[in-house]
C-alpha cells in the first residue's frame, strides 16, 4: 500500500534542512568530480595536431575511457596519471604539484561526501520533555557502523555547509590548473590569451578539514580484527 503523496510531502517538509545539506554536499562534489574529467580530456587533446579543437575531437574517446572505472576515486587517479605522464615540453611541474594536492583533498573530503550520498534520512523518537518527538537524522537500518559514528558525531548543519564550500572551492582549484596548462600552451603557440589566469592557483584554505580532524580524534579507534591463521594440513590429512 502506498503512502498519499501529501504524507511523503509532510515528510519532506520536515527534513528539509537535512535533505538541503545532502543535495548541496552532492552537487558540489559531482561539480569537483567533473573538473577531473575535464584534467584527464585536456591530458588527451594535449599535444595534438589540431590543439585548438583536440578536446572537441577527442571528447568521446576520453568520455568512453573515463567510464570504464566505477569508481570516483580511480577516476581521479586517472587524470592525474594521465596529465602527469603527457609527453610534453610544457613546464607542468607546479601545475602537478597542486593538482595532486587537490587529488589527495578530495579522496579525504569524499569520504563525508559518502556519508551523504549513501544513507538514508530517518525519523527517530526522541524525549522532548515529557512528550517523545520524532525528528529527522542522517542514517538508516542498513548505514555501515563506522558512518553511523561518525554521523552521530556531526552536530548541526555547520560542517555540512563547510565541507559543500570547501568541494566548491577545490572544484574552482582544479579548473584554474586546467585552464593555466591552456595558457602556457597557447604562449608557446603565440597565441593572445584574454580573460584567461596567467599565474597558477593559489591553494584554497579546506576549513573542514580541522572539523574533519577532530571529530576523528573524538571517536573510539576500531580495533583491528586479528587474522585467523589457517593451519596448512599435513600430506596424509583428510
Amino acid at each position: 500500500m502506498t503512502k498519499p503523496a501529501i504524507l511523503w510531502e509532510h515528510n519532506l517538509q520536515n527534513a528539509r534542512t537535512q535533505i538541503i545539506s545532502q543535495g548541496e554536499v552532492i552537487y558540489a562534489f559531482n561539480l569537483l568530480q567533473d573538473r577531473f574529467f575535464n584534467i584527464f580530456l585536456l591530458a588527451i587533446a594535449l599535444e595534438r595536431p589540431d590543439q585548438f579543437s583536440a578536446g572537441i575531437r577527442f571528447y568521446d574517446h576520453a568520455l568512453t575511457m573515463w567510464h570504464v572505472l566505477q569508481s570516483d576515486n580511480q577516476q581521479r587517479k586517472l587524470a592525474l596519471a594521465a596529465i602527469s605522464s603527457v609527453p610534453t615540453s610544457l613546464n607542468l611541474k607546479h601545475g602537478l604539484k597542486r593538482l595532486e594536492w587537490a587529488r589527495t583533498k578530495a579522496d579525504k573530503l569524499s569520504e563525508y561526501r559518502n556519508l551523504l550520498a549513501h544513507n538514508t534520512i530517518m525519523f527517530r523518537g526522541r524525549a522532548k520533555g515529557k512528550q517523545v518527538a520524532f525528528v529527522p537524522e542522517f542514517g538508516g537500518n542498513s548505514t555501515r557502523p563506522m558512518h553511523r559514528q561518525r554521523l552521530g558525531a556531526i552536530k548541526g548543519r555547520r560542517f555540512w555547509r563547510a565541507l559543500c564550500v570547501d568541494l566548491l572551492n577545490l572544484s574552482d582549484y582544479v579548473q584554474f590548473c586546467g585552464r593555466h596548462i591552456y595558457v602556457l600552451d597557447y604562449q608557446r603557440r603565440n597565441v593572445d590569451v584574454i580573460g584567461m589566469p596567467k599565474t597558477w592557483p593559489k591553494r584554497p584554505r579546506l576549513r573542514s578539514l580541522p572539523l574533519i580532524r577532530r571529530l576523528e580524534a573524538s571517536l573510539p579507534k576500531v580495533a583491528a580484527a586479528k587474522r585467523r591463521v589457517r593451519r596448512r594440513s599435513s600430506p596424509g590429512s583428510p
